[in-house]
């Protein structure tokens, strides 16, 4: 079951209930002010600048592996606060984390693999100097007990791979949407101004997560439906 393997019981955000997604929410906020995401957005373009930079001109490619993906990944792992030279190091750590977690019987190789990953995801976040971003955010909660170690190691984990799929996606759906209404695009050229309503109206036009299931934890019935 997940809550035998390393990690499996400790609460993710986006899918825990009150007090713990309370506590955990309000310990993350701190890092995600509107001032926070103004002071870091010209990192998040020059991120941009450089994957578009690389795509292949005249000729076709795939706009989720060659550009969104990448370019949701790096932005969000920077602004989290991993070092860019570790960023593929952290994100090795997730997998087997995650594999032993989402695993309905988890082999034993797999439970191994992961406590091992979360050993070495906890060296990296009290050994490595100089966080910032939201792992300092975060380490400072860990040292003042408002969340664990374990909390901030999921807590970056569902951020960093849960989280980036819908940036992806999102970036993924306006580039085809502006592709496929050139007059939509030429407006947005002709007044920059228009970007942050364009981005609004993409995510309602065609939203990145569709459908989220939620589990009840005792037998429920709601509108003459039984759960």
């Amino acid at each position: 079951m997940r809550a035998e393997a390393p990690l499996g019981a400790v609460p993710i955000l986006g899918s825990c209930d009150p007090p713990d997604h309370t506590r955990i929410r309000a310990a993350v906020s701190a890092a995600f002010t509107p001032r926070c995401i103004r002071e870091f957005e010209s990192e998040i373009e020059g991120v941009a600048h450089v994957l578009g930079a690389r795509l292949p001109a005249n000729r076709p490619f795939d706009v989720v592996p060659a550009l969104a993906e990448p370019y949701a990944v790096i932005s969000i792992l920077a602004f989290i606060g991993v070092h860019p030279e570790h960023l593929d190091r952290v994100r090795g750590f997730s997998h087997p984390i995650m594999t032993a977690r989402s695993t309905t019987h988890p082999t034993p190789a797999q439970v191994s693999a992961a406590a091992h990953a979360r050993d070495q995801f906890a060296s990296y976040l009290l050994h490595t100097p100089n966080h910032g971003g939201v792992i300092a955010v975060l380490m400072e909660a860990v040292a003042e007990e408002r969340l664990s170690l374990d909390e901030v190691i999921m807590l970056i984990i569902h951020i960093t791979t849960a989280g980036n799929g819908p940036s992806a996606y999102a970036t993924a759906n306006m580039l085809m949407a502006l592709a496929a209404h050139p007059d939509a695009l030429a407006a947005i050229k002709n007044d920059p101004e228009t970007v942050p309503f364009a981005v609004d109206e993409v995510l309602r036009w065609d939203s990145p997560v569709q459908l989220i299931n939620r589990f009840v934890r005792v037998p429920h019935e709601f509108e003459g439906k039984k759960f």
